[in-house]
């Protein structure tokens, strides 16, 4: 049986061998989401917000990249407000907040490097 330690091996081999696989299925997959499910369900939400946090930690992603995805889909999301659409601008709010959060901890990680080299 294999031990948990080798489990998180084989799972950062296989986001590190695959990166552009795994970032084209995350990014699709939050479409699909946002767009073309009309349910706001934790069951298709919360597994693609790991693997998004995955692909940040794993890719080492800036935490401008995030910040700019953010704010991004808040404009998206007060457009879809106006136009009448709720669940895909609830859908908006939420992946933007996540991406806010992940940007805030990449901003304290930033700083913390930073302040460690001085």
């Amino acid at each position: 049986m294999a031990s948990i330690s080798d489990i998180k091996i084989s799972i950062g081999k296989f986001f590190i061998t695959n990166r552009f696989k795994v970032l084209v299925a995350f990014l699709l997959g939050a479409f699909i989401d946002i767009i073309f499910l009309n349910i706001i369900s934790n069951w298709i939400t919360i597994p693609l917000i790991i693997t998004g946090l995955i692909c940040v930690l794993v890719y080492r992603l800036k935490f401008g990249w995030c910040l700019y995805l953010s704010l991004f889909l808040l404009i998206l999301m007060a457009l879809f407000g106006l136009f009448q659409l709720p669940i895909v601008a609830e859908k908006l709010a939420i992946w933007a907040y996540v991406f806010l959060i992940i940007t805030f901890f990449k901003k304290l990680e930033n700083e913390k490097n930073n302040n460690l080299r001085n």
